[in-house]
């Protein structure tokens, strides 16, 4: 019993013993290391100095061992968000290659019967790209100054479209500027079709950013979101060319919205199908009789 207390005693006067010295041996020297940078403040700035070159090293494996793991965890990130996204990207890369195949199915049967029943082909459109410089749109008129009339082969009655969406006609032409009403405008009457059963309508700007569809006559057969194409009737413009979606029945006419947002164009490709020259022949008196 006597050995064991005096090793009990002996190891509580070793533990508490050398904890003590330590505590006073580094309070001590911090006391005189901060009286000393009080005193100086530069006295160890050489000491930093080295502690920051030998310190250096580690801490830039550290920096470099922590953002290559931050990039580890980005990439499996990245890898789940690209694996989505190939999924995706192949399931529409099929359904585009069986487009492409239905597309080149019915090119193929048109041009079959286009040589069957002895077609007249459309004469070659030729265009030129112009670049708008004044918007004239107000509430009385929808209509667009581009920088180039009739020095570029620009006529009036001439289609202005914008990546293919038919947006205007040229109405006024100068030697280098022309005028060109949006469909927008409260002039502008287009002969139209809506639908997969392509109803015939006219299709009416009302100085508004939408238009009304006039004229259908079974209207229970359209739905929002139907397009809404040129139909050539009257032989002012070409069919087919694309206008605008049904938006909306307001209860006695269709509401479609454009393809393009009218109020942010920037250049217009100005597009000649022949049809001017056509028709003003065909209105021109018979020099003959």
């Amino acid at each position: 019993m006597k050995i064991q207390k005096r090793l009990r005693v002996f190891a509580i006067s070793r533990v508490s013993y050398w904890p003590r010295i330590a505590l006073t041996v580094f309070a001590a020297l911090a006391v005189v290391f901060l009286g000393a940078q009080l005193a100086n403040p530069n006295a160890y700035g050489g000491m930093r100095i080295m502690f920051l070159d030998a310190t250096r090293p580690i801490l830039a494996t550290w920096s470099s061992i922590g953002n290559s793991v931050a990039a580890v965890g980005d990439g499996v990130a990245n890898f789940a968000e690209l694996r989505s996204e190939n999924e995706k990207l192949t399931a529409e890369n099929e359904r585009l290659r069986t487009q492409e195949l239905l597309a080149l199915k019915l090119s193929d049967e048109n041009r079959l019967l286009r040589q069957n029943l002895h077609v007249v082909p459309d004469a070659p459109a030729k265009f030129v790209t112009v670049r708008v410089i004044s918007d004239s749109g107000s509430g009385m008129v929808r209509s667009l100054i581009v920088n180039a009339g009739r020095t570029a082969g620009i006529k009036k009655g001439h289609v202005a479209l914008v990546n293919g969406y038919f947006v205007g006609r040229v109405q006024e032409v100068s030697d280098q500027a022309a005028r060109v009403v949006l469909i927008t405008d409260y002039n502008s009457r287009i002969p139209v079709i809506a639908g997969d059963s392509a109803l015939q309508g006219i299709l009416n700007g009302d100085n508004s950013n939408v238009l009304k569809l006039l004229y259908i006559s079974q209207p229970q057969m359209l739905a929002p979101g139907a397009a809404v194409l040129t139909s050539g009737k009257g032989g002012g413009l070409p069919p087919g060319l694309p206008v605008g979606r049904i938006q909306r029945w307001d209860g006695t006419q269709f509401r479609v919205v454009p393809m393009i947002e009218l109020a942010d164009l920037r250049f217009l490709q100005i597009v000649d199908y022949g049809l001017s020259d056509m028709l003003s022949e065909f209105d021109a008196p018979d020099k003959r009789s």
